[in-house]
């Protein structure tokens, strides 16, 4: 999930300068063909921050596991999940409704517009909670490797 995130960012980006070249009004565009995308990531990061939650809670009494280890891991992958579920149902209707409202050629005008300025900022919030995701999860991977003791210690 992490390297799926990061490497999501870098798609993005990559779509974003590309879409000028074959379409009038490319801002909008972008945004028709990467919310799909946002949409599916958004589904596997709670699906998979919900399961590593429950697993780290489930073992937390296996012997050999480090408590205070497995349970970050459980804390990360919880914040994964709760951003998610903020994500799916608070940010995201906002976002499509003020792009209904803004329409394809809106995106073309004033940027400072109200209603443009008002999508920037949930667009910056959306890619900060995308941001929190891909950085939890990077910190729990680290976690992880050291979540089981080995015999040595």
């Amino acid at each position: 999930m992490a390297g799926g995130g990061a490497a999501f960012v870098v798609f993005a980006q990559i779509l974003f300068d590309r879409v000028a070249a074959f379409s009038p009004h490319p801002r909008f565009d972008a945004g028709e063909i990467i919310g799909p995308i946002v949409a599916i990531a958004n589904g596997t990061q709670l699906a998979v921050g919900g399961a590593i939650a429950f697993f780290a809670f489930a073992r937390r009494s296996e012997y050999g596991v480090k408590t205070r280890v497995n349970r970050w891991v459980a804390y990360l992958a919880a914040v994964i999940a709760v951003v998610a579920v903020l994500d799916r149902l608070v940010l995201m209707p906002q976002i499509l409704a003020l792009r209904e409202a803004i329409g394809r050629s809106g995106f073309d005008g004033d940027p400072s517009s109200p209603e443009r300025q008002r999508f920037g900022l949930l667009h910056g919030v959306e890619n900060l909670a995308q941001l929190v995701c891909v950085l939890s999860a990077f910190a729990g991977l680290l976690l992880e490797r050291g979540a089981r003791r080995t015999f040595d210690e």
